[in-house]
């Protein structure tokens, strides 16, 4: 319905999503169960983008619930993870599995419902910005990834604060020698989103002299 006809769910749009929100994130739930949840909204999204922006409270939840499934990564060592191959880690890792769900859906629903519906949920402080500033390295690798992401769904959009998030986001990252392996992963994915090329040239230089830039 979501494909073929989602008007049909327009009276239903708000408690819908609120709903399949609860069951995306509900952890004692089976893993199948809580990606169909997110398919439905990311589908909904993707057809009738206009009908979901005007769902707030829906657009603000599926973008937090995306993030928190990016944080949902393992916990194995670090060694061991960079020798697993991909298709391994996502059969073996429910968490592993819920990350790359997450990672899916940030970039989905950035390219759905654009910038200006997305980048001020996204940076709000207790999200983004919250997550780049943990202990966690898992919530840091989100944080850094999910910048990326957005990148390519919002390109323009992001245009006006590169500078920021490269200098705020990005730099802390390079000299962080204690990091996870996998935080500096997501520092290279994030890096590889689609403003990448206009965030190294309109930052005013901040990367060049990032510590250990030159590394």
């Amino acid at each position: 319905i979501c494909e073929v006809s989602p008007r049909f769910l327009r009276p239903f749009a708000g408690t819908l999503g609120q709903a399949m929100v609860s069951v995306a994130r509900a952890a004692p739930l089976a893993t199948a169960t809580r990606c169909m949840a997110v398919e439905f909204l990311l589908t909904l999204a993707e057809n009738a983008s206009g009908m979901f922006r005007k769902e707030r409270a829906v657009v603000a939840a599926t973008v937090a619930m995306a993030l928190a499934l990016l944080c949902e990564a393992g916990n194995e060592p670090d060694a061991q993870w960079a020798e697993r191959p991909e298709a391994a880690a996502l059969e073996e890792d429910e968490g592993g599995r819920l990350a790359c769900v997450g990672e899916e859906a940030v970039d989905r629903i950035a390219r759905a419902l654009g910038a200006k519906a997305v980048l001020p949920v996204a940076f709000a402080p207790q999200h983004i910005p919250a997550l780049a500033a943990d202990q966690d390295w898992r919530r840091r690798r989100a944080a850094l990834l999910a910048t990326g992401l957005a990148a390519e769904g919002c390109r323009l959009g992001m245009r006006a604060h590169l500078a920021d998030i490269v200098r705020n986001l990005v730099v802390p990252r390079f000299g962080l020698r204690g990091s996870r392996l996998r935080v500096r992963a997501g520092l290279l994915g994030g890096l590889d989103g689609g403003a990448a090329g206009p965030c190294v040239v309109e930052a005013g230089g901040v990367l060049e002299h990032a510590p250990g830039a030159q590394a």
